[in-house]
Parts: C-alpha cells; structure tokens; sequence
C-alpha cells in the first residue's frame, strides 16, 4: 500500500509541474520523499532553464478537406508524455497519443463514383445478420432511405519529436498508428444495435498519419527556457499550428465487428488500400 500511495503522489507531482504554466506559481510542493531525493526533485521540478517538460496535452481542431472517400476531421484531445525528459530538460523525444470520442458534423462526403464503385463490388448476403449488416452499409454509403455516416471518431499513438521546443517555432514532429471510426445510422443501424447490441461503425485500422506542428508567435524567438512563470496573457505563445497528412486503408476494415471483405469483393478493397488526405490542425498545444 504504501508502495502504491508513493507512485500516485509521484505521478501527482510530476503532472503538477508539468502543468505550472496553467497555475501561474514559482514552485511546486513535492512530497518530502521526492524532495529529498535529488534525481526525482530534479524530475519533478520545474527549472527556468527548462525547455521541456515531462507531460504536455493540447486541444486542436483537424480540418482535412473533402475527397469523395474517408477523411478524417473534428476537434480532438491530445496527451505527450516526454521521456527524454527523464534524462534531460533540452529537447523531447516521447510518446504522443491522440483521441476525438464525439462524433461531431465532419461525416465524409462519398462523390458519385465512389458510389458507383462500391456498388459495382457489393457481395450479396441474402440471410441473417449479415443481410442487414450489407443492407445498412450500401444504404449508408449511398445515402438513402434514411441511412447515411454521422461524422467520424478517431485515436492515435505514436511517437514526437522536437529539438528545441521553446525557440525557433518549437517545431515538432509526430508519427502515430490508430483506427477511425465511421458511425452508420438509420433504420438498419437501429436494428443491427437492436440484435447484438454492438455500435454500428465502419472501423478503419492501422491507418497512419504525420504532423509537423509549430508555434508560430515564436517562430522567431530564441528564449532558451519554457515559460513556466509567465502571466495568462502570455499563453498565446501556445497556439500552434500543423501541416498534416493521413494514409487510410479499408484493407484491415470492418463494419459492425465483420470484415469489410464480407460485403464487397476484394478489388474494391485493393482500390481504396491507400487514401491519402493532407490537412491542417489548430489549436492549443502545451509543451
């Protein structure tokens, strides 16, 4: 127990002062056993020479435009957790994970050879679940009788990358792998939820993106230190922007828990292996 009380106050401390630019104080209470140990206070603790910190997160908006395929798009939280900082507090080099849970208004907009396409491949399924699992993905795609797909859902992890994150733009560069999620709905949708209870959902996988993100308010500064004492005013600094890009694959898919191969032929899967989207991201980013 005592052991497991160590570790949460630990994990506290180091969220704590990672987080200090939001609480505008000039030091951090720490646990005596972490103060008094001189490798986890300098982990812990925030100096003003500190380029990095250990923990960053952000809120930001995707907008990738339309492509008459999938895209992806919404606002979204993120989380970095630095591990270079484990040994320095000069660059970061860590783990980066992102996730938009609600569905907002960013469904794709299939054009009409799309359309055409994935009709022209339909595999028919005359019995069972998988007749209203193919009836709702066909009626979906082509928007009718009351189906369509109610935005989309994403999540990503990866790995970031930046070699001065408090000067020259804080560039920093991202590489994640995640699953986006299409949510289906209308009458078949309502019924295929009725029968196995599962969320219908067009899912995605092993779809991979990549970002360079800056901080344009600094692009041309060369303060050597993250600003941890700085007043509210100053948080603009943490505005960033990023160039974006997205490889979708239908390869790995599935709807409703059963292969997209189930519903159409493999030639239209071979078709849209690669769907590559570029885009752009803003919003604000601490790290």
């Amino acid at each position: 127990m005592k052991v497991i009380l160590r570790a949460t106050c630990f994990v506290v401390c180091c969220l704590t002062s990672s987080l200090n630019i939001l609480a505008q104080v000039d030091s951090v209470r720490l646990a005596p056993f972490i103060k008094d140990h001189k490798y986890l206070n300098y982990l812990c603790s925030p100096s003003k020479e500190s380029q990095a910190a250990l923990l960053g997160g952000g809120f930001r908006y995707l907008y990738t435009p339309q492509n008459g395929s999938f895209h992806t798009s919404g606002f979204h939280l993120q989380v970095n957790l630095n591990l270079a900082r484990f040994f320095t507090r000069k660059f970061i080099f860590g783990i980066c994970y992102e996730r938009k849970s609600i569905s907002s208004k960013t469904a794709p907009s299939f054009s009409d050879s799309f359309i055409q396409n994935y009709n022209s491949y339909v595999v028919s399924q005359p019995y069972g679940t998988d007749s209203l699992r193919a009836y709702t993905l066909q009626n979906g795609i082509n928007g009718t009788n009351g189906h369509g797909v109610g935005g989309n859902m994403y999540s990503g992890i990866g790995l970031c990358f930046s070699p001065f994150p408090q000067k020259y733009g804080g560039f920093m560069l991202e590489i994640k792998r995640g699953n986006r999620l299409y949510p289906f709905f209308g009458p078949g949708a309502d019924a295929l939820y009725n029968t196995n209870n599962v969320n219908v959902f067009l899912t995605l996988r092993k779809c991979y993106s990549a970002e360079l993100v800056f901080k344009p308010f600094i692009l041309f500064s060369s303060q050597e230190k993250m600003s941890y004492f700085q007043k509210i005013r100053s948080y603009y600094k943490y505005l960033t922007i990023s160039l974006y890009y997205e490889r979708l694959s239908l390869k790995y898919s599935t709807f409703n828990t059963a292969p997209l191969s189930t519903f159409v032929e493999e030639n239209f899967i071979k078709e849209h292996d690669k769907i590559e989207n570029w885009g752009i991201k803003i919003g604000f980013y601490l790290y």
